[in-house]
């Protein structure tokens, strides 16, 4: 289709022929890049319950095949199986990890977004531990890292066996789904922990555990009880302050609107509903046009949502086209294949460069830094504490206000986190961690990557970056061979990016088939989002409600802050941004 260039370069003339590029590149990517891993899918039963409400393991959205999207079922594939099974062959200490972290990942000097807020960092970790998780690391024979530490293995699939169609499959110990198992969790131990009940689990109430002071409670080890919480820190552990004050509000406002209709339990259910719901919308059309300035970018998020006819139609034509009425309370479809997250999907989301080097905490009320916490030191028991000292109203305008994230580029891995103590594990590495997770889970490296997934390889190094010590720097890690480069790095190196991306376009291109896909094959964003399943007062609750709504709710001292403000992941306070704000038929 571009014929004079590696890149994709969009928006083009129009933005009518823009968008039509991005449906037709999605339509490319769901009929030639959706794999099944899964040798054969077994059967469970599914309760009446289960028709109208989000299970905590995830079995049951599919009511023909209910272990679809389940936790603790295998990742998929965005790659062909025989690629996957070819890159699994290669080397994968070759060149080592330890040397590319050092050589190509290491920070020098923090590369802040200026058009960015910290919260950008904090929700992403907050989605991905929605969407998946490998589990704890094998102990068994871990790899030698020439130059660093020993590396842990990937948990096995205890499933996989000879007749297996990948060489390697790994499971997702949480649900598949968009269904905010990050708070609620995504096993029946896990939820118990979370939620309001007697001792033996009986008379469970709608709210989730709060302590006294409004705050989540912590467990024997000092640590906050979430539904998932690994790499907690202050960062992830606001949201999950703020979504689950949002639940119990859910909660209430429910019981006002529907008196004596619904039992505490049927309460639960739609209040969940609604909240998780409320995250995907944030996620879909405020934290993705924030990360992604483009034009044609915000519309198209907007209309996975809405369609491009808008708002007020959305509502009426829900089983028109998609790209009309949007994916969202339109048809359920999973194209033939059934729904998984995919190892590249979590591959395209290595995001670490996002994180500062330190926490800067500043004064609401007299806009003064207060202290700077270095980053290492914002995590596990440390979070209560700091929480408790600072007030979760001032971490919020330090992150909102104050602090941008890293650049998703070379040279911008934090330091703190390449020499990091992370229990069970001990110190690691995570920058040469993230680029050999990769290689062990089959994904291919960057050009053979780009070529799989309708992409055009690049010829030299050159077309990367212009920037010569950069472009030195990976000549010798890969001794001057392009099919070596890493995915990651590959795509961090990518200085030519559509328009106001925050990322680039080999990213993007699983973005665009797994953004909308996490929508379409999800009944409950689909033939079950409607007034009878969430409520009409709770289909109301997800049009009217933003980022910067939840956050007001809930912390109002901020009211005076977040004034005026369009999107609650751009600088608080700063008119600059964000640059494409919501368009007219979506508002």
């Amino acid at each position: 289709m571009f014929k004079k260039s590696v890149w994709v370069s969009w928006p083009l003339k129009t933005t009518a022929v823009a968008l039509v590029m991005l449906i037709a590149s999605r339509k490319h990517l769901f009929k030639n890049n959706l794999y099944d891993t899964v040798d054969k899918w077994d059967t469970v039963s599914c309760t009446a319950e289960s028709k109208t409400a989000r299970t905590i393991t995830g079995i049951c959205n599919n009511l023909k095949n209910p272990l679809e999207g389940a936790a603790n079922v295998r990742f998929g594939r965005n790659i062909p199986i025989a690629d996957v099974n070819k890159a699994s062959k290669q080397d994968i200490m070759d060149p080592s990890p330890a040397l590319v972290s050092k050589k190509l990942m290491t920070r020098e000097k923090f590369i802040p977004v200026d058009m960015l807020n910290l919260l950008t960092a904090s929700w992403i970790q907050f989605m991905t531990h929605d969407w998946f998780s490998h589990g704890a690391r094998s102990a068994s024979k871990p790899y030698k890292n020439k130059g660093g530490r020993n590396i842990k293995r990937t948990m096995p699939d205890k499933t996989h066996n000879s007749q297996s169609k990948t060489a390697k499959t790994f499971i997702n110990t949480n649900t598949h789904w968009w269904d905010g198992s990050q708070v609620y969790g995504s096993s029946i131990k896990d939820h118990k922990k979370v939620r309001v009940a007697n001792a033996d689990g009986t008379n469970a109430k709608c709210e989730l555990k709060v302590s006294k002071d409004g705050w989540i409670p912590l467990d024997s080890s000092g640590m906050e009880q979430v539904g998932f919480r690994d790499n907690w820190w202050v960062g992830l552990a606001m949201l999950h302050h703020l979504f689950l004050r949002e639940h119990n509000y859910l909660c209430e406002k429910l019981r006002a609107w529907y008196p004596k209709k619904y039992d505490e339990h049927q309460l639960y259910n739609k209040a969940r509903l609604i909240n998780a719901a409320l995250m995907a919308k944030i996620h879909t059309i405020e934290w993705t046009p924030a990360i992604l300035q483009n034009k044609v970018l915000n519309i198209a998020m907007h209309a996975n949502w809405y369609g491009l006819l808008g708002k007020r139609m959305h509502k009426k034509i829900h089983f028109g086209p998609a790209a009309l009425s949007g994916l969202v309370g339109g048809k359920t479809k999973n194209g033939g294949v059934a729904y998984t997250l995919t190892e590249e999907f979590v591959a395209v989301y290595r995001m670490h460069p996002l994180l500062p080097d330190s926490v800067d905490i500043y004064d609401l009320k007299s806009k003064a830094l207060k202290t700077k916490i270095p980053l290492l030191q914002t995590r596990r028991g440390k979070v209560s504490e700091i929480v408790k000292e600072h007030s979760l109203d001032n971490l919020w305008y330090s992150f909102g206000a104050k602090m941008h994230p890293g650049a998703l580029s070379l040279r911008n891995f934090p330091k703190s986190l390449q020499k990091i103590n992370v229990p069970g594990d001990g110190i690691v590495d995570l920058a040469a961690i993230d680029v050999f997770r990769d290689r062990e889970r089959g994904i291919p490296r960057y050009n053979e990557f780009r070529r799989l997934v309708n992409l055009k390889p690049i010829k030299k190094f050159e077309d990367l970056t212009k920037n010569k010590r950069d472009v030195a720097d990976l000549k010798e890690v890969y001794k001057n061979d392009v099919e070596k480069i890493d995915l990651l790095v590959g795509s961090l190196a990518e200085t030519i990016r559509p328009q106001g991306f925050g990322f680039g376009e080999t990213a993007f291109q699983i973005f665009i088939a797994m953004a909308s896909r996490r929508l379409l094959t999800d009944r409950f964003f689909t033939v079950d989002f409607t007034n009878k399943i969430y409520t009409k007062k709770g289909m109301d609750h997800l049009d009217n409600n933003t980022m910067v709504d939840v956050i007001v709710r809930h912390f109002p001292k901020l009211t005076v802050a977040l004034k005026g403000q369009k999107n609650a992941f751009t600088p608080w306070g700063n008119k600059k941004y964000p640059k494409y704000q919501t368009p007219r038929q979506f508002k």
